[in-house]
């Protein structure tokens, strides 16, 4: 077996302890990984994410319930831990492509898409602070001033929660800091114009989509900075 080969396998192998909800083995074959030299950043995208997907997949497809996805989501914190030193020493010297606060808004707790999104930024170089789920509106944006953000990342699955992301709006621009930050909601049924409608400035339902925003918003306020 290759040395590729090898490290392919035990990236998959990790994704499939994370979907097994078996946190045990997933810790131990991070800790594997990390030990084999395979970057935390890699991890992330290509043990992490790929699984994550699937899991949001099987619960689209009722092959997984709520309290999966949770369990789901608890294990992939508690491995996105063991990897933030290993992912700070990568990124040493090497500036984050840019700060991002994420979270699930109040009134609702899933959290799939969040941790989808969370584990391909982080894996992308960004520096991600997940404030968790079921958040006031509020706490996005005081988090986004304390830490100085680029992106506030904003996810709603629940039909009727979807408009707590004008509220989000609301409270950046109440923060005096709306015109220095990117916002973009994402989950199910988010389209560009129902964001744009609710004052975010993208929207969608697919993590690899919201990376591309976020490094053109990210973009954009850098040059607009600098004026």
């Amino acid at each position: 077996m290759s040395e590729l080969t090898g490290k392919e396998a035990l990236l998959e192998q990790i994704g499939q302890a994370l979907l097994n909800e078996d946190q045990q083995l997933t810790e131990s074959l991070v800790k594997k990984a990390l030990d084999e030299k395979i970057s935390a950043s890699e991890i992330i995208s290509k043990g992490f994410a790929p699984a994550l997907v699937v899991a949001g997949d099987r619960y689209a497809k009722f092959e997984f319930f709520l309290t999966d996805l949770m369990i789901v989501g608890e294990i992939t914190k508690a491995a996105m831990e063991i990897m933030d030193p290993y992912l700070k020493g990568e990124r040493a010297g090497v500036a984050a492509k840019g700060k991002v606060v994420i979270g699930t808004v109040e009134g609702d707790i899933h959290d799939i898409g969040k941790n989808i999104v969370t584990a391909v930024l982080s894996g992308s170089g960004f520096e991600v602070t997940d404030i968790g789920i079921d958040q006031p509106s509020k706490k996005f944006a005081e988090k986004a001033k304390e830490l100085n953000a680029d992106i506030v990342g904003a996810s709603a699955i629940l039909g009727a929660s979807k408009g707590m992301v004008r509220v989000i709006n609301e409270e950046l621009q109440k923060a005096g800091i709306r015109d220095n930050v990117g916002l973009i909601c994402g989950g199910w049924g988010f389209t560009e114009q129902v964001a744009k409608n609710f004052g975010a400035d993208h929207g969608c339902d697919d993590a690899w989509i919201a990376l591309k925003y976020a490094e053109e918003l990210t973009t954009k306020l850098k040059e607009k900075r600098k004026k």
